[in-house]
C-alpha cells in the first residue's frame, strides 16, 4: 500500500502547507503520525486557528507567542512525544488555538528542532470545497510542498453555502449558479484557477492535489473525472492523489501531471 510520504513525495524534510478543504485537519494528523513513526520529530500548527487536538493523539501542545521562548518549550516537549502542536495563543469561545505568523514558522525551521512542520494554511468551516478570500491562504514563504484538497462528498450536491466554503468567490471561480450540481469541472477550477485553493503558492513549492473521500465507488469516479480534467491543466500541479483520510489514512491512487515538479 503506497503510504502518504510516498504519495505526496515527502523527502528530506521541510514545511508542508495544507490548503483547500475536506480534511486538512485529517491530513495534519495522518502525516504527523506517520512522519513521526518513523523517528522524525514534527510540528503540526496552523497559520489560522486549528481545533484543539484530542486526549488520544501522541503529541504534545505547546502554546507560546514568544519565538525565543517557543523554540525552547518545544525541545523540552519533544523530549516526551516525537510529535508537537504548536500555536501562539487560545480561543477559548470555540476551544481552538491560534496559529503562528510565517515568520514565526521560519524562525522555528531555522532552530533545526523539526525534520517536518506541517501547516493548516486556511480555514473552510468543516466543508468540502472552497475558494480563498483576499486574505488567504497564508502559506509560509519557505513551504516545499503545498498540498490543495477537496473532498468529494459534495460533488454532485447542489451549490449552496451547506457545502461550499466562500460560496460567492466559488460562484466567480467555477462559474455555477446557486442550486446547481457541484460538478467535477467546478472542483477542478477551484483548485487551477488563479484565484483558487493555491493562490499564493510559493513559486519553487512541490504542488500536489489531493482529492479526499473517495469512500464509494461514485465519489471515486468523481475524483477520476477531476483528474481527466486537471490533466488539461498539466503545469497547475506535480500530482493528483484520489484517497480517503478517515477513518484511517488510505491512498487509493494517484496520477502524474508533471512529474518535474
Amino acid at each position: 500500500m503506497t503510504t502518504l510520504r510516498e504519495a505526496l513525495k515527502l523527502n528530506g524534510g521541510g514545511i508542508i502547507s495544507l490548503v483547500g478543504a475536506g480534511g486538512k485537519t485529517s491530513l495534519m494528523s495522518a502525516l504527523a503520525a506517520e512522519l513521526s513513526g518513523s523517528g522524525d520529530r514534527v510540528l503540526a500548527t496552523t497559520t489560522t486557528k486549528i481545533a484543539k487536538p484530542e486526549p488520544s493523539q501522541a503529541a504534545v501542545v505547546v502554546v507560546e507567542k514568544n519565538p525565543g521562548l517557543l523554540i525552547g518549550k518545544c525541545r523540552t516537549a519533544l523530549k516526551d512525544k516525537p510529535v508537537v502542536i504548536g500555536a501562539a495563543d487560545r480561543s477559548p469561545p470555540r476551544n481552538k488555538l491560534v496559529g503562528f505568523s510565517p515568520e514565526t514558522i521560519a524562525a522555528l525551521w531555522r532552530s533545526g528542532i523539526f525534520r517536518w512542520i506541517i501547516v493548516e494554511a486556511d480555514g473552510a468551516a468543516r466543508k468540502p470545497i472552497k475558494a480563498p478570500a483576499d486574505h488567504e491562504p497564508v502559506i509560509p514563504a519557505g513551504s516545499k510542498w503545498v498540498v490543495g484538497l477537496v473532498g468529494l462528498l459534495c460533488i454532485g450536491e447542489p451549490f449552496s453555502d451547506r457545502w461550499v466554503f466562500r460560496p460567492d468567490r466559488f460562484r466567480r471561480i467555477s462559474g455555477l449558479n446557486h442550486g446547481e450540481p457541484i460538478s467535477p469541472a467546478a472542483a477542478a477550477a477551484a483548485l487551477v484557477h488563479p484565484q483558487g485553493i493555491l493562490k499564493g503558492s510559493p513559486g519553487a513549492a512541490a504542488k500536489i492535489f489531493f482529492l479526499n473521500q473517495a469512500d464509494t465507488p461514485r465519489r471515486l469516479d468523481n475524483g477520476r473525472k477531476i483528474v481527466e480534467l486537471l490533466k488539461q491543466n498539466p503545469g497547475a500541479c506535480g500530482r493528483v492523489i484520489i484517497g480517503q483520510l478517515m477513518p484511517a489514512p488510505q491512498v487509493v491512487e494517484f496520477a502524474d501531471l508533471d512529474p518535474s515538479r
